[in-house]
């Protein structure tokens, strides 16, 4: 349509050109290409052309005598001197034109002819414009509007997608967990006392779960609302996790495998026995946290961050914890 559009501009060009070229190639026919001063010198010099002889001019010499004996008695003797008179016109003129042929008609009224002839074309050439303009302005409108169906084709395909891997990707998560173990005093722990929490980590999604790893902590808060580290340390877990309902514990507690070139990787939290006594009594907190990492099956990374509160509620039946203590998960959402 841009071609188009610039042969019609070239077209509209040319013919603005030639409007302005013709008016000055031929005049109107029966006026005159001369100065308006000369056109009556003209006209009379073609009619004497024309008809082969000039008008005949006037020439005044002396006036006749009436005789004397016509002159009545009573009249006085006159002056008999000479006079010239000048004459202020000429008696008129008949200019006869010899008879036009078609080719005299054709040179006058041609350039003219030609002139509407292109003037019309022109016409027709702007409606042809606007036609193609709109034309153009709806093809314009049809595009724009088949861009944006493809657009939410395109749109709709990826939400497509997306439920299709989301619902065929795997999901590690945090279902169910032990309540804390807590041992007597040991002489190598100069009389503390080993706390052991372990949580079972469960893929709950429809693949495996890839380059999976456990990061985790078990800490000790005067607070359910006290702040806890994130993720933790790198704990001992799978790589791999199947999908179905397989459960893989993960022991917290100890320092995790950034430092087992330097110190023994324990399971356990060691606590003095005041610390164990708040803990059942509700006066401090259990506090697990951590974060899972993994990969699915169509490459996306994935985070599953955890916390759980520990807290000791209920009667005092003799056991290690009162009646109603439970966990209670903080866990933020993931990804």
């Amino acid at each position: 349509m841009g071609y188009n559009c610039r042969i019609m501009l070239k077209r509209l060009a040319m013919f603005a050109v030639l409007l302005m070229i013709v008016p000055a190639l031929a005049p109107v026919p029966g006026w005159a290409s001369t100065p308006s001063g000369n056109g009556g010198g003209n006209a009379n010099n073609q009619g004497q052309n024309k008809n082969g002889h000039s008008a005949p001019s006037a020439s005044m010499g002396k006036p006749p005598k009436a005789p004397e004996s016509a002159k009545p008695a009573d009249v006085p003797a006159g002056n008999n001197d000479e006079h010239s008179v000048k004459l202020t016109s000429l008696p008129p003129v008949t200019i006869l034109d010899k008879e036009k042929t078609f080719w005299n008609y054709f040179f006058d009224w041609g350039p003219w002819a030609f002139g509407l002839v292109l003037a019309v074309a022109g016409v027709w050439q702007l409606i042809l414009l606007r036609v193609t303009w709109k034309t153009i302005q709806a093809q314009k409108e049809e595009m724009a509007a088949q861009t944006q169906i493809l657009r939410d084709s395109v749109a709709a395909a990826r939400g497509q997608v997306q439920i299709t891997k989301e619902s065929e990707r795997a999901r590690l998560g945090i279902r169910t967990i032990d309540a804390p173990e807590v041992s007597g005093p040991e002489i190598i722990l100069n009389g503390k006392c080993p706390l052991r929490v372990c949580v079972f980590v469960e893929n709950l999604g429809r693949s495996k779960a890839f380059n999976v790893k456990a990061y985790g902590a078990l800490i000790i808060l005067p607070c359910p609302t006290a702040e806890a580290p994130e993720a933790g340390f790198l704990q001992v877990f799978p790589q791999i996790i199947d999908d179905g309902m397989g459960k893989h514990p993960l022991k917290l507690g100890g320092v995790g495998r950034e430092f087992e070139d330097f110190t023994s990787t324990t399971d356990f939290l060691a606590i003095p026995k005041e610390t164990v006594q708040d803990l059942r009594d509700g006066n401090a907190f259990v506090h697990v946290c951590g974060m899972l990492s993994y990969d699915d099956i169509f490459g996306d990374s994935h985070t599953a961050p955890f916390r759980f509160i520990w807290k000791s509620v209920g009667d005092d039946d003799g056991r290690k914890w009162l009646t109603r203590s439970f966990w209670m998960d903080m866990s933020s959402r993931g990804t």
